[in-house]
């Protein structure tokens, strides 16, 4: 004879991880990521992950504040995501993830801008010596 099999889904979480500022743009240049949470009281764990399942997940943070900056990111896909640890020790459920991607200047850019801005510097320099040169 079939049962009845109650499946009890978890309730989401309230919490709500986002960047500081918010915004649309999930890109960094510069290997760091500004997050902020909202909708807990803490204490906060917050984990990091390169893939979509969290297989290789690290905690990155601990305690009770709602923000955090991580910085020294390599190029590549990240993800995170946040919960709260009740009073009596035990975690709620994960918030949504958020994903964020860490592009730096290709190398070609990079020599341009370094090339531009030696040109320029050594007009500058070239024009002050003949300013000089001309006017003493």
């Amino acid at each position: 004879m079939g049962g009845l099999v109650v499946v009890s889904q978890a309730a989401p979480s309230r919490l709500h991880l986002e960047l500081d500022p918010p915004s649309t743009n999930r890109v960094s240049d510069d290997g760091t990521v500004d997050l902020q949470w909202l909708g807990g009281t803490g204490p906060f764990e917050l984990q990091q992950a390169t893939s979509e399942d969290f297989g290789d997940a690290k905690t990155r943070y601990r305690g009770s504040d709602t923000e955090t900056v991580i910085t020294g990111l390599r190029e590549g896909s990240y993800h995170f995501r946040v919960r709260e640890i009740t009073a009596d020790g035990k975690p709620t459920n994960w918030s949504e993830p958020l994903m964020m991607e860490v592009h730096y200047l290709s190398r070609g850019q990079l020599f341009l801008l370094l090339g531009t801005g030696a040109f320029v510097t050594t007009l500058t320099l070239g024009a002050i010596v003949h300013g000089f040169l001309r006017h003493r």
